[in-house]
């Protein structure tokens, strides 16, 4: 039994050539091409991207089984890599057999499972310009529907006709860290049709304890790859849809309305207010969860029905002004508690059940209460009111750029490598997650006094970081304040910054002088 990963052409007539043997009385073949259209998007081609220790170790399990359940004489699987284009060959499955019978059924069990299993992600490119990255997985019924939803269809309010709205329902999960792994959890498990996940960072080992979809083998790599694995493993016959990168004023029009719900798992007030008026301006139901210690709060928009997020705060805060979970501290349970709460509010309005209408709630989790606060639309909000004066997603509003912020992607590799940097985490930060790449002073941000500061001699440029840019940029603002020049704060992740590093790193060993 073969398998093979080729970013090439795949020779179908020399594959099928050696699959013939003297006693061999069946071939079966299948032969998987790229179509022209997914998902009601017209495609103009594909990218396929493998792991292939993964498919490896995967493909050799999924053989053994393939042996003891059909005794094929021989396999040969052989799966594209890289770009194609439509009509060209992307997966070709061979199967040589001494009866029709047995060779049908192996095809068709290498088929679902290679689908299935293996750690390999397509990206469509549309003719829109946009494109997504999809998992390869398809929806191949390989749940029975009557058992896995079984005791969900019980109740009144699902039944046949509820989990049939749930299966043709799409979900938008914007953040797969502590609320969006619950979150996700709940949407596959009750049989959302289709499921996005739109997450652009890499698994800190920090993350762990919160993040229930990933384990510890997991770190450093990018979450929404392993959310799409986790959340395709739980429930086979959904689609996943990935995108993996940061919601933008840029590329948000080209998302969210393509879904039915929009569920908010993120921890910073710039997203949170990108998405609120976004669902306000294409008129989509958004759910939104905060986090605080043990305190949390739920509220939901429904168009037409509810207050949106602007009716109460008609302005973007200062970004930092309330701690995060990296800065205050929280219980995993709280998180998971608040994602699923989501999830289930998200599915009793695909259901059309009852809901909370115009009331957010309030959580104690520390002493379990709970309080409704009736929120009122504001007949002078600026994005849902009868005259607004937001009425189009504008990028300056959610990502301010100044003289005092950069984005390391687009530094040089000569400036990063002869630049000063400083990082402002505290030190239980950077010994979670250090940073081996570069050398750079740590001055961190709680007991940093800008008065006390000095710039480097030459006058060259000092670069900042923190964990997400929020604390970096605080720094630089007081350090402005005082008269300094050539201070930036790099506005990225700290898994952006650690990534764009190593990448330097990587064309330096591989292009040596």
């Amino acid at each position: 039994m073969e398998f093979s990963l080729c970013d090439h052409t795949i020779d179908t007539a020399q594959l099928t050539s050696r699959l013939k043997t003297p006693e061999s009385g069946a071939v079966n073949i299948f032969e998987g091409i790229v179509r022209n259209h997914n998902n009601n998007q017209a495609v103009k081609g594909l990218f396929y991207e493998a792991y292939p220790d993964l498919c490896e170790n995967e493909i050799q399990k999924i053989f053994e089984e393939v042996r003891q359940l059909f005794n094929p004489h021989q396999v040969i699987c052989q799966h594209r890599t890289g770009a194609l284009d439509i009509g060209d060959t992307a997966v070709w499955i061979g199967v040589s057999s001494a009866h029709r019978d047995t060779s049908f059924k192996a095809c068709r069990y290498l088929i679902d499972e290679i689908k299935s299993r293996l750690p390999i992600w397509k990206k469509e490119a549309y003719t829109s310009g946009q494109s997504d990255w999809v998992n390869c997985a398809q929806p191949a019924n390989r749940i029975d529907p009557a058992q896995y939803y079984s005791r969900q269809m019980l109740l009144p309010e699902v039944g046949s006709a509820g989990q049939s709205k749930l299966n043709h329902s799409k979900v938008l999960v914007v953040g797969a860290g502590g609320l969006g792994s619950a979150a996700l959890m709940g949407l596959a498990g009750s049989g959302i049709g289709t499921i996005g996940i739109a997450e652009f960072d890499q698994l800190e080992e920090h993350n762990l304890h919160r993040q229930h979809l990933y384990a510890h083998s997991d770190i450093r790599q990018p979450k929404v790859q392993l959310a799409g694995q986790r959340v395709q493993a739980l429930n086979p016959s959904l689609q996943i849809i990935i995108h993996d990168q940061k919601l933008s004023a840029q590329n948000i029009k080209s998302i969210l309305p393509t879904y039915d719900i929009i569920l908010d798992c993120t921890d910073n007030f710039a997203t949170k207010f990108l998405l609120n008026d976004a669902a306000v301006l294409y008129h989509r139901p958004l759910i939104q969860a905060s986090l605080y210690q043990h305190d949390a709060q739920l509220r939901q928009y429904i168009p037409g029905a509810t207050a949106c997020l602007r009716c109460v705060w008609p302005e973007l805060p200062e970004a930092g002004c309330i701690g995060t979970c990296q800065d205050s501290g929280v219980f995993g349970d709280v998180a998971a508690t608040m994602g699923h709460l989501q999830s289930l509010s998200a599915i009793r309005w695909l259901l059309g059940a009852p809901q909370n209408i115009g009331q957010t709630l309030l959580f104690d989790l520390g002493h379990m209460n709970i309080q409704k606060i009736s929120e009122p639309v504001n007949p002078q909000c600026p994005v849902c009111s009868s005259q607004p004066k937001i009425t189009a997603i504008d990028a300056g509003q959610y990502e301010p750029h100044h003289e005092w912020t950069a984005d390391i992607e687009q530094l040089a590799d000569e400036t990063i490598r002869s630049a000063t940097f400083i990082d402002v985490r505290e030190s239980y930060e950077r010994a979670m997650a250090p940073l081996k790449e570069i050398d750079s002073m740590h001055l961190p941000c709680s007991r940093f006094d800008p008065s006390l500061f000095r710039m480097p001699a030459d006058g060259s440029t000092v670069y900042f970081f923190c964990a997400k840019g929020i604390r970096s940029l605080a720094v630089v603002e007081n350090l402005a304040a005082l008269g300094l020049k050539n201070i930036v704060s790099l506005n990225n992740t700290f898994s952006q910054i650690r990534q764009r590093l190593q990448l330097m790193d990587q064309t330096v060993h591989s292009n040596p002088d």
